[in-house]
This record gives structure tokens, sequence and C-alpha cells, in this order.
């Protein structure tokens, strides 16, 4: 990919005990009176969500990007199998079939990352829950396979460049 993922980030919100917050962009935070994040690209397509301050506990995060991906025709499995594209929630890892080739979607593996994507022809919405006060970072990975390599190494290789990071 020749594009910075990072750039196609157009809101960031967050959720808390007084319900929802979008917060304002002064680079490279995001913030309003009460939250802080820094949100930057830490590699290649490799984002790193960090909160820095806060005054009440957050309980998601909501990115939201511009889909960068072209024609859109099928999603992968865990298993590789391919399936008709459907608007739905996907976990982290998803991968999205287009024209041309297969993007992955996910966060760093951990038990308290378990975020939710939604994909559709215009957005990329993204939730990340955060289930402790103390877990203040997360890791978002975009990549984009050709369609030469077979869907099990795709997903192999994806689960492997997830696990190899560290959020910073």
């Amino acid at each position: 990919m020749i594009y910075k993922f990072i750039n196609y980030l157009k809101s960031v919100s967050v959720e808390g005990e007084y319900g929802v917050e979008h917060l304002r962009h002064n680079p490279p935070y995001y913030e309003n009176d009460h939250v802080c994040l820094e949100i930057k690209e830490v590699a290649h397509n490799e984002i790193s969500v960090q909160v820095k301050r806060c005054m009440f506990p957050i309980h998601h995060i909501h990115l939201e990007f511009l889909n960068p991906m072209e024609n859109i025709k099928a999603q992968l499995d865990l298993n590789g199998d391919i399936h008709p594209f459907c608007e739905e929630a996907k976990n982290s890892p998803c991968y999205i079939c287009s024209d041309l080739g297969i993007y992955a979607l996910g966060m760093e593996t951990s038990e308290s990352n378990q975020a939710s994507f939604w994909v559709n022809a215009r957005e990329i919405s993204v939730d990340i829950p955060l289930h402790e006060m103390n877990h203040t970072s997360a890791r978002l990975v975009f990549e984009k396979y050709l369609s030469v390599h077979p869907n099990q190494e795709i997903i192999s290789r994806f689960n492997q460049l997830l696990m190899t990071g560290v959020a910073q």
C-alpha cells in the first residue's frame, strides 16, 4: 500500500459514564476538556492509540476511517473460506476481498483487545473496548495482500504480524 491508513482517520470519539464525547484533532492528539488520546502511526499502516488523560472511566474508543478499499466483493473467515460480503460487525481480525487484493484489519492480539469492525464501501468503523482503566493503549493494523497468496497463508502472516508488535 502506498497510502497511509492514518491519513484516512476522520473522527474519534469515546464512550464513558457520561455518554459519547467527540474529540477534536490537535495533532497527534484527539482531545476535549475531559479526555486526551494520542493516535499516531508507529509503523507502516500500524496505528497506536494511547489514553493520555481522562477525567472519567472510558468504556469504548470509536475510530471512523474513510474506506480506501475499492470494489469490495467478499470476505474470508478465519478458516480461509470465502463468503459473500456483508456489512455486519466483524471481530478482530477481519479479512475483506476486493478487486485489488485482500485487506486485513485487526487489533494486536490480547485478551483485552477484542475490537469490532464495521466495513462498508465508504467507511471503516472501529470499536475498541477498554475493560480496565489501566489498559490505556492499543495497536491497530491494516494490511493488504495480493490475491496470489493462498488464503491460509494470508491469515497466518497477518496473525503473526498482530502478535509481533507492541503498542507504544
